[in-house]
C-alpha cells in the first residue's frame, strides 16, 4: 500500500488529531487573515466600534467582544478573535472526531472537515467582526453533540446550556 496508505490508515492520538485540525483550520483562514479585507459591515463597526447585536438576538456575540477589548465597545481587534476561534474549532473537530471514531485515521478526520472547509463557511469568516462569533457558535454546537456525563442532568443541562450559547452567538448554527 506504501507510505502514502499508511499515513492515512494509521491510528492517531488525541494530539495529532488536534494538530491535523489547527493547521487545517489556520490554512483555511490566512488567507483571510492576510487579505486583512474588511466587508460593509466591518467597515461600520470599525468606525464607530458598534456593536448592535444584542438588537439582533446575539448577546453572546456581545458579550465575547466585550470580554476581549475590555469595554462595552468593539474596537477592531481582527485578527484575534477569528485566531481564538480557530484553535477553539480545532478543539470541537477534534472532539467530533473521537464521538465518531474511537481510534481515528487521517482519513476520518477528513470526513469532517468539511465543517470548516466549504464555501458558505468561508463567506461567513470573511467577515471580520461576525466571523468569529459564528464559529464559536458552531463550536458550541459541535460540543453540545459531543458531551458526555453519567449523570443524566448534567447530560441534558449542559448540550441544553451549549445550544443556547450557539443560539446567543448565531442562530443558524442550531442548522448543524
Amino acid at each position: 500500500m506504501g507510505r502514502m496508505g499508511s499515513l492515512f490508515s494509521g491510528e492517531l492520538g488525541r494530539r495529532q488529531v488536534w494538530l491535523f485540525f489547527l493547521f487545517a483550520t489556520l490554512l483555511y483562514v490566512l488567507p483571510l487573515i492576510l487579505a486583512d479585507f474588511p466587508y460593509i459591515d466591518d467597515n461600520w463597526r470599525s468606525l464607530s466600534a458598534g456593536t448592535a447585536w444584542t438588537e439582533q438576538g446575539r448577546l453572546f456575540a456581545e458579550l465575547f467582544y466585550n470580554a476581549l477589548t475590555f469595554s462595552g465597545a468593539a474596537p477592531n481587534i481582527f485578527p484575534l478573535p477569528l485566531l481564538i476561534a480557530t484553535v477553539a474549532m480545532a478543539a470541537a473537530l477534534t472532539s467530533l472526531t473521537f464521538h465518531y471514531y474511537p481510534q481515528p485515521t487521517a482519513a476520518c478526520c477528513l470526513v469532517l472537515l468539511p465543517l470548516w472547509y466549504n464555501p458558505f463557511f468561508l463567506q461567513n469568516l470573511s467577515y471580520q467582526y461576525d466571523g468569529p462569533a459564528m464559529a464559536l457558535s458552531l463550536v458550541a454546537v459541535i460540543y453540545a453533540i459531543t458531551y458526555r456525563n453519567p449523570y443524566r442532568v448534567l447530560q441534558w443541562l449542559v448540550p441544553a446550556l451549549l445550544v443556547a450559547l450557539a443560539i446567543g452567538l448565531y442562530q443558524i448554527s442550531i442548522n448543524v
